[in-house]
């Protein structure tokens, strides 16, 4: 599935992978690529080839600029690859392969290749019948257009008024997709009016439910439709009423909905359903309160780790040979020199499971109790206007007292207002249980 990570840079080192390895749950391939891994991946079902791409220039010691191509045993360069360079996304358009990149456009028949458009950045390709929808950051090429615009083979175009709409600032998209014949745009911008994921309802650009909020700008990285609902996911942290949901949330059309704790603490870099699941690849080490380090699966119900110990970013995740691959930053796969690029082989398995609802787990709350800010950063006011406090206890995703005495995570008083120390406690979501004269009030909040 297409994705892109520039901005990983840093994470990027030599990869050396001289022979096939096998560990018990991932399989790994002879790939070797240099200055560069793979941030990006589309499956053509026509052709049977999975199309990998990236900021490498040589694939297995061959010329490969920034995208190879894999029938399941082997890999070819394409002709010595792209004319542009890095590559973040691919997609099938007209029946040419199209990727977009650090530096434009370019098109593969099979045989050559094509630049549609050169300079800008494109970062997210996503085809409609006989129109590519193009998302960018700045100019797209030199087509005149910014962040957002259309191809239909021959001309290019604006997309209802984009123009205008990403004026200010142009900011960057990510990911397109259609659901419930409407056009949702996601990444991190602003229009003036909206941030980061709106929606095209037929007459008119819309925010979508509110919007979501990730620290200023949300960064959002793709979109799924699952079980009839739509998912998002990147790096945010709560919906715009704040509603806290950690870089994944469910959209229904009508309303947003948490997946329990989401995952954290870091992002999500790609989803793909498989096998009547929906599957996340990022950087986090936890998935709705279980441990799950770069993998996860959501059935609906639960959250699920499967992949054991992946030690670096999952950034892409494609079917291919009905089979599930993962691309990204990783160098070892359980105890295995399994570098970059692995196929699922552990069937069944998984390390755990915990199911959850997608609603806040909240009590019988209070009426007149504030507790605020929210996000926190530093000191937690519990505000009372329905009695006395006795105790506010601060919890962990895992039901675990984050400590007691003031500093720690508990705050005591018999006052109407009491204060938490937040500083020493590590970034994430916690459960504030608070005892006015008997009853019990229960809210979420998130450290930064």
């Amino acid at each position: 599935m297409r994705k892109s990570y520039p901005f990983f840079a840093a994470f990027l080192a030599f990869c050396a992978l001289s022979n096939v390895a096998v560990a018990q749950l991932w399989k790994g391939y002879d790939l070797v690529l240099n200055q560069g891994d793979p941030t990006c991946s589309f499956v053509d079902t026509s052709s049977v080839l999975l199309y990998l791409g990236g900021s490498f220039t040589k694939v297995n010691g061959v010329e490969t600029v920034g995208v190879c191509s894999f029938d399941g045993t082997n890999w070819d360069n394409l002709a010595g690859g792209a004319p542009i360079w890095p590559v973040y996304t691919i997609q099938k358009f007209q029946n040419k392969i199209y990727v977009g990149g650090g530096n434009g456009l370019a098109s593969w028949d099979g045989i050559t290749w094509d630049t549609v458009t050169y300079g800008g950045v494109v970062k997210s390709l996503y085809p409609i019948n006989d129109t590519l929808y193009v998302g960018g950051f700045g100019s797209i090429g030199s087509t005149g257009l910014h962040t957002l615009a259309k191809w239909d083979g021959q001309t290019w175009s604006e997309v209802h008024g984009s123009e205008a709409l990403f004026q200010v600032p142009k900011g960057n998209v990510d990911a397109i997709r259609t659901y419930k014949n409407e056009l949702y745009v996601a990444g991190n911008f602003f229009t003036g009016t909206q941030r980061d994921l709106i929606k095209w309802n037929g007459s008119e650009w819309t925010d979508v439910g509110g919007g979501i909020q990730g620290g200023g700008m949300a960064n959002l990285v793709d979109m799924e439709i699952y079980q009839g609902d739509l998912y998002v996911a990147g790096d945010f942290w709560q919906l715009n009423n704040g509603t806290p949901v950690n870089n994944i949330a469910k959209w229904d059309g009508q309303k947003w909905s948490p997946l329990g704790w989401g995952v954290y603490t870091g992002g999500v870099g790609d989803l793909i359903v498989y096998d009547d699941k929906l599957y996340v690849g990022g950087g986090f080490v936890e998935a709705g309160g279980i441990p799950a380090k770069t993998v996860a699966y959501w059935d609906g119900y639960s959250w699920c780790s499967f992949g054991g110990n992946i030690a670096n970013f999952v950034v892409n995740m494609a079917v291919f040979h009905d089979s599930l691959f993962i691309g990204g930053f990783f160098r070892v796969l359980e105890g295995d020199t399994i570098e970059l690029f692995a196929k699922w082989v552990g069937g069944n398995h998984t390390d755990s499971c915990l199911a959850v609802g997608t609603e806040s787990p909240v009590g019988n709350n209070v009426e007149g109790v504030k507790i605020f800010p929210n996000p926190v950063t530093d000191r937690l006011h519990i505000r009372s206007e329905a009695g006395i406090i006795y105790e506010a206890n601060i919890y962990d995703i895992h039901g675990r007292k984050t400590g007691t005495g003031t500093g720690t995570g508990t705050g005591t008083g018999n006052a109407k207002e009491v204060e938490v120390n937040f500083e020493n406690i590590p970034r994430g979501i916690y459960l504030v249980r608070t005892t006015i004269e008997g009853k019990l009030h229960t809210e979420k909040i998130i450290k930064y």
